[in-house]
């Protein structure tokens, strides 16, 4: 295969706005650290949102809901008015912590509260930002240590790029990314330049080559590719499709993000719930924004 035409870099590497999805959490929490400092990197504008489950608030009206009193565990009767009152308070302490992540990062930054839905509010508003920002678990407990299912919807549904984070992002020293001769990994690879140029870390490309032997053109081409990006390269050679060597290279590396297109042949849910469970990689799913819709109105809004 022929290397991948160059692309102007102004186009593919326009981050204007990043959206991240807050519960309050200790994973969205996170999630809006790692946005934030993105947002300084790009001088990007970050938007916080906020949802209050309408299928929740739905089960607390009816008869039957209860909620458990903590620490004596007794039983007590869960109501809309109620859980409306947590919500709210859940929604302004998100608040909080946007404001004091966005002044710390000194971005401009926004804040709005909706009703609905939550996986498919949260994708409404992923459709018209550049970067949608989860804590790796999601909203829901669906599963244990594994993907909740608005993190799930998202990987299916966004088009646009995905950051899943399961911690606080500790400095690294290197930022990782995945090249294997196709269009879409190019621009995935010259995002993680940035990225590591933005940094002052190094730049781990693991090529992908059906052998998994070393193929000096493939690093050429790597070189061409980031140019003039005055960082330190360095590179894994891994099988094509392989994914069990490649869970295994990524594992081995000390911290960074992972940034890798998310229309790469490696990627599949049960190798994005492993990577987030098995490492402390923050993924960047790297894809092109698709074109904008509008935004359900907001119930609560407020802008630094």
């Amino acid at each position: 295969m022929s290397e991948p035409e160059r692309e102007p870099e102004t186009r593919e590497l326009a981050v204007r706005r990043i959206v991240v999805a807050l519960d309050a959490s200790l994973r969205s929490l996170a999630a809006l650290e790692a946005a934030a400092d993105l947002a300084a990197t790009w001088h990007a504008e970050l938007v916080g949102l906020f949802v209050e489950d309408a299928e929740l608030l739905r089960l607390a009206s009816t008869p039957s809901a209860i909620r458990f009193l903590y620490p004596s565990g007794n039983e007590a009767p869960l109501t809309a008015l109620f859980l409306e009152s947590e919500l709210h308070a859940l929604a302004e302490q998100a608040r909080r912590e946007l404001a004091a992540a966005a002044r710390r990062a000194g971005v401009r930054w926004s804040f709005r509260t909706v009703r609905g839905n939550v996986a498919a509010e949260v994708l409404l508003a992923a459709a018209e930002a550049d970067l949608l920002t989860l804590g790796g678990g999601g909203w829901s407990i669906a599963r244990r240590l594994g993907l909740g299912s608005t993190a799930r919807a998202a990987i299916a549904g966004v088009r646009s790029s995905l950051l899943l984070v399961q911690s606080r992002v500790a400095p690294a020293p290197a930022v990782l990314a995945v090249y294997d001769r196709s269009a879409d990994s190019a621009r995935a690879c010259r995002f993680a330049a940035r990225l590591a140029a933005a940094s002052s870390c190094r730049l781990t490309v693991f090529l992908s080559s059906p052998s998994g032997r070393i193929e000096r053109e493939m690093e050429r081409e790597m070189v061409r590719l980031i140019a003039p990006k005055r960082i330190l390269l360095r590179f894994r050679w891994i099988a094509s499709g392989d994914r069990k060597e490649f869970l295994h290279a990524v594992r081995s590396e000390r911290g960074g993000m992972l940034v890798i297109s998310n229309q790469s042949p490696l990627l599949d849910e049960d190798l994005v719930e492993r990577l987030l469970r098995e490492t402390d990689h923050p993924l960047l799913l790297f894809g092109e924004r698709p074109r904008a819709v509008l935004l359900t109105p907001s119930e609560e809004e407020e802008e630094s």
